[in-house]
């Protein structure tokens, strides 16, 4: 629950009537460290292989990292792990860093129908924008 709730936890009406001092003024911001980070869109899906062919151009992909695939217009929402990175036609733990001016072609095998031409977008779902202060994918 604390990774998606975003205003922090009272004992709310369960032992008390709530008073100011039970509501979360300290943080006007989210409470939550996990953040949504956009990487890029799926271009193509192989529904065969279960691959989706994925341009990064804000960041990079590290195998086993917490992704979710979700589309603005689309029903798609997939969340996973990043099991197998395909870059250049190979198997590898960390994929080049993408931006916006170089992009990076990956394959991606998801659990689930993706839809491409853009219309799904992967992002990382992470904390480790706090914990290590200076974090950029």
């Amino acid at each position: 629950m604390k990774k998606v709730y975003n205003r922090g936890f009272t004992p709310g009406f369960y032992f008390k009537r709530m008073t100011e001092e039970d509501n979360q003024h300290k943080s006007p911001a989210n409470l939550s460290h996990f953040r949504y980070i956009r990487l890029g869109i799926v271009e193509k899906y192989d529904p065969k292989k279960q691959n989706a062919f994925i341009s990064l151009n804000n960041g990079y992909l590290t195998k086993n990292d917490d992704i979710i695939i979700m589309g603005k217009n689309t029903d798609t929402y997939i969340h996973q792990k990043a099991k197998q990175l395909i870059y250049d036609g190979k198997l590898v733990d960390k994929t080049p860093r993408g931006t916006a001016k170089n992009k990076i072609r990956i394959g991606l095998h998801v659990d689930g129908k993706v839809i491409g031409n853009g219309e799904d977008t992967i992002y990382i779902f992470t904390d480790k924008t706090y914990k290590l202060k200076k974090y950029s994918l």
